[in-house]
């Protein structure tokens, strides 16, 4: 898998993550490759706010006794930093500690810790995707897409894209999918998206989601046009995401990712997954419960911010801005094989 681009998950990075980007913008993130410091670079996450088009807070995973007092402490750390009031908070499913609940009260919660930190918040701007723990409800957030004004979200909930899926599981989500980004394009609509799912696209030793490949295909296939930003959850209970940066991670455009080729075993061993050049950007939400992963365990909130020529992302914990280079690693398992 080849590295980032040297992405720091920071406010003083301008990351020029999707298409359309100014060539300023460009520029700094081959410079940061590089580990040169430009101006563009210098910029605080307050400067980026202030020039923000649109905000997003973003974040995924509950399951823990406090952890709707941490959201609301990272929300607040968020606030203090200068982030003005989100345009929409995008949460990735699992509101619940146990399988098979009502995530109701839960969101309730988390609406009340979002009018705790940001009192303007218009709640109807809370978008609540469907995790493997949550029973359907009317509080979840329907799948499709949900028009923000200067963004679009494509919300896919876990009943419509589940963990241990079939072929069958996924041929609806997919032609759906590909039927609104058909739309988009021929409507000259090319407003950035983000895509929120719960189960995640990567090849990854959960296994799954065996047949996400169907919707890798789509999303690159539209990608080449569109703006896609793809963010998911689900993998915090382990070291699953590990190899692309543990709990903090994110996998640009024009990098590779590994994908489980459908229908197979998984193995990390056999050739059951394809090296896929993405035409999107793949990401975490933040993981809030907790993480087990080995590598980076860090429960962060993340701020996306469409900017006039970028979308900028950061990362918070309680403490406050959260740097981390998220370079796709190669598990040893791997290492091993290719020595």
């Amino acid at each position: 898998m080849k590295k980032s681009i040297g992405v720091l998950l920071s406010a003083a990075l301008l990351i020029g993550l999707l298409a359309g980007c100014s060539g300023q913008v460009a520029e700094s993130v081959e410079s940061t490759a590089a580990t040169e410091v430009t101006e563009a670079m210098e910029a605080t996450f307050a400067d980026i706010s202030a020039s923000a088009v649109a905000t997003v807070v973003t974040a995924s995973d509950f399951q823990e006794n406090g952890t709707f007092f941490r959201f609301e402490g990272i929300l607040n750390t968020i606030a203090e930093a200068g982030c003005p009031t989100p345009d929409c908070a995008l949460l990735g499913g699992d509101y619940n500690i146990e399988t098979g609940m009502d995530p109701d009260n839960h969101i309730r919660l988390i609406r009340e810790g979002l009018s705790s930190a940001f009192p303007d918040f218009a709640q109807e701007n809370a978008i609540f995707v469907q995790g493997n723990h949550d029973n359907a409800s009317s509080a979840l957030t329907t799948t499709g897409a949900h028009d923000m004004g200067s963004f679009v979200i494509y919300a896919i909930n876990e009943d419509d894209f589940p963990s241990a899926q079939s072929a069958q599981d996924v041929e609806g989500i997919t032609r759906d999918l590909g039927k609104f980004f058909s739309g988009m394009v021929a409507a000259g609509d090319y407003r950035p998206v983000l895509v929120a799912t719960h189960v995640p696209l990567h090849h990854n030793s959960r296994h799954d989601n065996g047949y996400a490949k169907y919707l890798v295909d789509v999303l690159n296939h539209y990608g080449q046009t569109l703006d896609i930003l793809v963010l998911f959850g689900h993998s915090h209970s382990g070291a699953f995401d590990d190899d692309i940066g543990g709990s903090v991670n994110l996998i640009g455009r024009d990098e590779t990712m590994r994908v489980q080729i459908p229908g197979e075993e998984y193995t990390q061993l056999s050739a059951n997954f394809t090296q896929e050049t993405l035409h999107f950007t793949y990401m975490n939400y933040g993981y809030v419960g907790y993480s087990a992963n080995t590598f980076v365990n860090a429960l962060t909130v993340g701020v996306i911010q469409i900017c006039p020529d970028s979308i900028e992302i950061t990362r918070f914990t309680t403490e406050g801005e959260y740097s981390h280079d998220s370079i796709p690693l190669m598990n040893p398992i791997y290492q091993q094989k290719a020595a």
